[in-house]
């Protein structure tokens, strides 16, 4: 069995919350104050722990909105499934059914009193069934939900020392070889401590032991010692204490590993706290819930660790019939956990991302199993996010929006690299598939290039571009489509034939978009049109802008909290050259071939010193002379197409040049600020840094 969904409602941070679970690994993930650790506290609230963990509810446990006013009702609800025979027979008295399924339903109802001087008296009850008047649970039934619970500060050297009521001696007196048939019955470990206490005591009585008993007896407690006559004292030396629970509370589990030289670390006696509690849940012969609940499982451990004990978790889940529910700030394992196993908590909600809840498809599934490293990770623990698809935008941007006024480690805003293509695969992630049931609070502003060359670049020879060309749909194409199949007959394709494409690979996107999923046609009807589809020379002048127009009307995306951010003209890097900070862009490039260029670059050294102020007064003399003869546009591609990239071959590293302008920002004055913010070649990376911020634009 195991715990499908929870349900809460007035429960802290949770005015109402349901949430469904994997059978095997779940992993909370989210800033601090974000919810996980209410999940699990309500879990246990309703099942208990094996270790009897103490959780008092209190008038802060009730939901307030103004963290003034506090509801007085709470319900926690718990529901199981996929009970064996053995485990239903356990509940049968409690179970409910739902189309031929047995079902187990746990309800923690809760009410506060106030008392006139700001306490209250808080009272509640669980039931069990859907009868929740009635169904009061054996304590015997309900001992066999408890759920194991690792505390996120643990100390398990302490938790495993041999001491009256020791953890260790919980957890094994639940295996069933711990058990004596009769009382008056000797077990094993009893006869073998009885024997050891008979050798001990004749080690003391008459071997070389005796010596210290005789001194005990004759010096100090015989007739000329400090017992009293009429009472003497003596003594003997021995083990106390011989039944079994008490040989169980003396017992410790130690661990060893070749590197330790027989100490264990924090890190690795956690790994063995660990490995014991999962005893609870392996019993042999043990009937009814096997769940862990693990709080910052990271705790004292390294990342490698960390990946492999939840790899175990994850692969072992359904061998040994374990169900885990945990809580991590660790990117490193968000990274690696399987994105269905991951519970996104924000604001007072919980968001799987299971493949049923998100707009994934299972290819970016896939993609994202493989890409999704443990830098990129730092999404998921984000209060917003800036997505961008090169090294440059990465190491620009933190710098820019510092300088404009608003820091991102201020707002909580991580940015995250993809590189290439992948933009959209990463920002679903965010999506809900039903949002009836709640959005992702979080902004997620995808910043990319509109990729449309400039005439420039087809009106220089050195690029060797003969005829610049565009593609339309004819409706003579989609005639011809729809006669080869009948399935696409009543499809109206009016979108795409009003539009001009750059290449025939955004016909074929764009043909897809269209086509039902479940036709099943999607990339063969794309490609015969592609086949069909010819050519038309771009006229610079008329046709260009509309391409423009139409790869950014196609760019332009905005969904629940994803939003795109896209350049007005081909790339970064030529914006750059456009706006109020060309001056500094072109500083930035030849800052970057002067680096590139140098084995050993100080920029300290007063070679170097010379060389930057040189730098500058180049930039100033050659920005003022193009400023006489060349019209804006041609110097942004002067600066980006020849300067740094040297028409595709001489090409000056995007980082190299991106880490030289943010050095140069930290040198400007405050007036520049202003300019950028009214600058309309910047405006889509203000608004995107303002978005991804909660702040008004």
């Amino acid at each position: 069995m195991h715990i499908e969904s929870l349900h809460l409602k007035n429960f802290r941070k949770f005015k109402t919350l349901d949430l469904v679970f994997n059978k095997g690994l779940n992993v909370l993930i989210g800033e601090n104050d974000s919810g996980k650790t209410a999940i699990i506290d309500a879990i246990k609230l309703v099942l208990g722990t094996h270790s009897n963990d103490w959780i008092r509810l209190e008038k802060e446990d009730f939901y307030s909105s103004d963290g003034t006013n506090y509801e007085y009702e709470m319900k926690i609800i718990c529901t199981f499934n996929d009970l064996s025979e053995d485990e239903a027979a356990m509940f049968l008295e409690w179970l409910s059914i739902d189309n031929g399924n047995y079902y187990l339903k746990l309800s923690l109802k809760a009410k506060r009193k106030d008392k006139g001087n700001s306490l209250s008296e808080v009272f509640y009850d669980v039931r069990a069934g859907e009868d929740e008047e009635n169904g009061v649970m054996s304590g015997l039934a309900r001992n066999k939900l408890r759920a194991t619970y690792l505390k996120p500060l643990r100390d398990a050297q302490y938790e495993l020392a041999p001491r009256k009521g020791s953890r260790l001696s919980q957890i094994l007196n639940n295996y069933d070889i711990f058990q004596k048939e009769k009382p008056t019955d000797e077990h094993r470990l009893e006869k073998i401590m009885r024997e050891a206490n008979e050798d001990i005591e004749k080690y003391f009585s008459a071997e070389e032991g005796k010596i210290i008993s005789k001194k005990i007896n004759d010096d100090f407690l015989g007739e000329d010692g400090f017992s009293l006559l009429h009472n003497p004292l003596s003594s003997k030396f021995g083990i106390t204490k011989q039944e079994l629970g008490r040989i169980l509370e003396r017992l410790e589990l130690q661990g060893f590993s070749t590197d330790s030289g027989g100490n264990l670390g924090l890190g690795s006696n956690n790994l063995l706290f660990i490995a014991a509690e999962m005893l609870l849940l392996k019993g042999d012969n043990y009937v009814g819930l096997k769940l862990s609940l693990i709080e910052e499982i990271e705790a004292h451990l390294h990342p490698q660790a960390q990946i492999n004990l939840v790899d175990f978790l994850s692969k072992k889940s359904d061998i040994l019939g374990l169900q885990t529910i945990l809580s991590t700030h660790s990117n490193v394992l968000a990274s690696k956990v399987d994105l269905n196993n991951l519970i996104i908590c924000k604001n007072g909600k919980a968001f799987s991302l299971r493949k049923e809840e998100t707009k994934l498809n299972q290819g970016d599934y896939g993609f994202l199993k493989r890409f999704l490293d443990d830098t990129k990770a730092n999404l998921f623990f984000a209060n917003g996010v800036i997505i961008v698809e090169g090294d440059a935008e990465n190491l620009l941007l933190p710098t820019f929006a510092k300088f404009i006024g608003y820091p991102l480690h201020k707002y909580g805003i991580s940015i995250v690299n993809v590189g290439s293509t992948a933009l959209l695969r990463f920002a679903k992630i965010f999506l809900r598939k039903e949002t009836d049931k709640g959005e992702l609070d979080i902004p997620v502003a995808v910043i990319t290039d509109l990729d449309v060359k400039p005439k420039e670049f087809y009106e220089d020879d050195d690029n060797n571009i003969t005829s610049p060309t565009y593609y339309q749909v004819s409706e003579g194409d989609i005639a011809c489509i729809k006669a080869k199949f009948s399935q696409i007959q009543d499809i109206d394709f009016t979108e795409i034939t009003s539009e001009k494409y750059g290449s025939k690979t955004e016909i074929e996107k764009a043909f897809k978009n269209i086509i039902p999923q479940k036709l099943g046609l999607k990339t063969k009807v794309g490609k015969v049109l592609c086949e069909l589809v010819q050519s038309t020379n771009i006229d610079l002048n008329n046709d260009l802008p509309t391409i423009k127009n139409n790869v950014l009307s196609k760019k332009m995306f905005y969904e629940q909290k994803v939003k795109y951010f896209v350049g007005k003209d081909w790339t970064l890097e030529y914006l750059l050259g456009l706006s109020c900070i060309k001056n500094l862009f072109y500083e930035a490039i030849l800052t970057a071939q002067l680096i590139l260029k140098s084995d050993d670059f100080d920029e300290s050294s007063l070679e170097i010193i010379e060389e930057i102020k040189e730098i500058k007064k180049i930039v100033e003399k050659d920005i003022r002379e193009w400023e006489k003869t060349m019209n804006r546009e041609e110097i942004a591609y002067k600066l980006y197409w020849e300067i740094m990239q040297g028409k595709d071959k001489n090409k000056t590293s995007k980082a190299v040049v991106a880490q030289c302008l943010s050095s140069l920002f930290k040198e400007q004055p405050e007036t520049l600020k202003n300019e950028i913010l009214q600058d309309e070649y910047l405006k889509y990376l203000v608004e995107a840094i303002k978005y991804a911020a909660n702040v008004p634009s």
